[in-house]
């Protein structure tokens, strides 16, 4: 067997202690025919997070590869923790998990793999989560589809429906080329942006099995974080996708994200005639204006 991983797993970890065995269990308990990689960045834990992935490092060397960082950088806010992962991204395939999510699917990369081997024009597989919440019920998310227990979806399909959960997503590598020469452009560089530059390389495919756990907590960079707040970073995402790219899909979705913040936020004038920038029909024209007129009461509804 070839050592040269065919999957590197692109794992972030900061301050996850509580989660970490959980997720790094779920890396070294894939079962393939084919060799993987977990990179294992921690971004200067303050936790015991470093601790686990030595111990975890030591025990699995050839599947955990950590790096260890002194100083924070996703505080930096310049592209510096994308860079460093990317430096070390050897698999043809890269798949997604984040310290405090983990995999409950001991094949979930082999059958994904299999999927892409055999779909050469598709770009990513993503599939069916479970989120989980302190003193909440659990809640499955997965999507029935296809008789085969998969289905295809396009740009189009995704910019309805969020299939891309990044703990359940793995990557062609190549298809990621795009993205990673349009990062240095953006400055609120996230999860949308690798996806809509994967998507728009090819289709993906979303395996309704339930792959793995998403934890919401305080301390997550996105769970349970406010709908104000959400809808400021995905207005501050498609503009500056809208801007480096064009397209009428992206500038629909710039269009709907200044809608929402507009709903969320008191001050909107000028996101008013920043939409009336971009709003090309009567219809959408219309909206922009009964958004403005209401927002208050369309606040109160969404509380």
């Amino acid at each position: 067997m070839s050592t040269t991983p065919l999957v590197s797993i692109r794992c972030l970890v900061y301050n996850h202690e509580p989660y970490l065995r959980q997720c790094l269990e779920g890396f070294v308990m894939q079962k393939t025919n084919f060799p993987f990689e977990a990179i294992v960045h921690d971004d200067a834990s303050t936790d015991g997070s470093a601790a686990i992935i030595r111990e975890y490092a030591e025990k699995y060397p050839d599947i955990i590869k950590p790096i260890y960082e002194t100083e924070n950088q996703y505080s930096k806010r310049d592209g510096s923790i994308r860079r460093i992962m990317d430096e070390h991204m050897r698999g043809k395939y890269i798949a997604m998990c984040e310290g405090d999510d983990y995999w409950i699917d001991p094949q979930k990369l082999q059958k994904q793999v299999e999927l892409l081997e055999a779909n050469p024009n598709v770009s990513l597989c993503c599939g069916g989560y479970i989120s989980k919440q302190k003193n909440l019920p659990d809640v499955m998310h997965v999507y029935k589809k296809g008789e085969n227990g998969f289905f295809r979806f396009s740009l189009e399909d995704w910019g309805k429906i969020w299939y891309t959960k990044t703990l359940t997503v793995l990557y062609r590598s190549e298809a990621a080329g795009v993205y990673r020469i349009c990062a240095e452009n953006y400055s609120h560089s996230r999860d949308t942006h690798l996806f809509y530059h994967l998507l728009n390389w090819g289709d993906g495919l979303y395996l309704s099995d339930c792959l793995g756990v998403y934890n919401l907590h305080a301390g997550g960079v996105c769970s349970l974080v406010s709908k104000a707040q959400k809808a400021k970073d995905g207005y501050n995402s498609y503009k500056e996708l809208f801007v480096v790219n064009g397209g009428e899909f992206l500038r629909k979705r710039y269009f709907r994200s200044i809608l929402r913040r507009m709903i969320h936020e008191k001050a909107t004038k000028n996101l008013f005639f920043e939409g009336k920038g971009i709003a090309y029909s009567l219809g959408d024209k219309c909206i922009l204006l009964f958004v403005l007129l209401f927002s208050p009461f369309l606040r109160f509804l969404l509380k």
